[in-house]
């Protein structure tokens, strides 16, 4: 189920459902960590309830932990969906066979989250009739997979779900009031994990106020920290860390460094800056979600930036 607190997304939200409204499909919800990738799938997949009579499953793939889930592992999991009693074969082949067997015929929708990359799913893939919902932190690509990457949220919807999260009974204030709550969702950077940390932060503490903390969070080597955990299962420093934990050591050492850039920055100046040849190492932060590629146009070079918390979290790193 979606979270109570689910907001915006609706433009995103509608435009998904009209994937599904004469076939199949595949959809892959992209983002960095926090973005809000699950709840969007999780909302997604409550509009559906009706044209999936016969079962929606839910798997988490684990994909940003230290132990992915085996697609056998996640085929053993939707076959017990459907038959728990069933012996499940010990052979791969004889497995991914029962799996297609068992969704075979029916009118089911998988929800894939949290997942490492195309290997991880391939082999679930389901028959047609079965349509597929990933959420992922890795860029690839799959045939016929609809892609929607998935960036931070509008600052009306940012403060919608800072509000919301804070307790505010009726969103949106007269005046200086409503810009302190827009600045405030800012030093979140709009991202929804963090508001959500900050909103329940201010429910929570009766002698801060959103000026008071706007003050705290002004400062970028307590800024995270700040944010802290409250009302989340994962904050954004865990966040930001599953995915740093899976690079590389070199590539670990360029993200790093790419805190010197206050603001957007070409290949050259990373390669320079980073000594990263060719740009490799910035190319994976990007399929990591950990950097963000901007073209200016369609042949033109483009630019790439760093979200502020990431940013910081980096600056926090080296």
């Amino acid at each position: 189920m979606p979270p109570q607190d689910f907001t915006g997304r609706e433009d995103d939200l509608q435009g998904l459902l009209d994937h599904f409204e004469h076939s199949s499909a595949i959809i892959c919800l992209r983002g960095m960590g926090g973005v809000g990738k699950s709840a969007l799938a999780f909302a997604l997949a409550r509009k559906l309830k009706d044209r999936y009579p016969e079962g929606q499953i839910f798997v988490s793939m684990m994909g940003t932990g230290p132990r992915p889930l085996s697609a056998a592992e996640a085929q053993a999991q939707v076959i017990r969906s459907y038959r728990p009693a069933l012996h499940l074969p010990e052979g791969e082949v004889e497995l991914a066979n029962l799996y297609r067997s068992v969704l075979s015929g029916k009118r089911a929708l998988l929800l894939l989250d949290n997942v490492r990359d195309d290997s991880q799913v391939r082999a679930l893939l389901p028959p047609a009739g079965c349509s597929l919902i990933i959420t992922t932190r890795w860029k690839f690509s799959l045939a016929g997979m609809i892609v929607k990457n998935l960036g931070v949220l509008e600052i009306e919807q940012a403060v919608d779900l800072l509000q919301k999260t804070a307790g505010l009974q009726h969103a949106g204030e007269p005046g200086s009031r409503q810009e302190i709550w827009k600045d405030l969702a800012r030093l979140c950077g709009c991202l929804p994990v963090a508001l959500k940390a900050a909103g329940s932060y201010l429910a929570c503490t009766s002698g801060s106020s959103p000026r008071k903390y706007m003050a705290e969070l002004k400062d970028e080597k307590k800024r995270l920290q700040a944010i802290g955990k409250e009302g989340v299962e994962e904050d954004v420093l865990t966040k930001f860390s599953l995915s740093y934990s899976r690079l590389s050591p070199e590539t670990a050492r360029v993200f790093r460094l790419l805190c010197i850039f206050p603001a957007d920055f070409d290949a050259k100046a990373e390669e320079a800056i980073c000594q990263d040849e060719g740009h490799h190492r910035l190319i994976e932060l990007e399929r990591w979600s950990l950097a963000e590629y901007q073209r200016s146009g369609e042949e033109d070079e483009g630019r790439y930036h760093l979200h502020d918390l990431v940013r910081i979290y980096a600056k926090d790193k080296l």
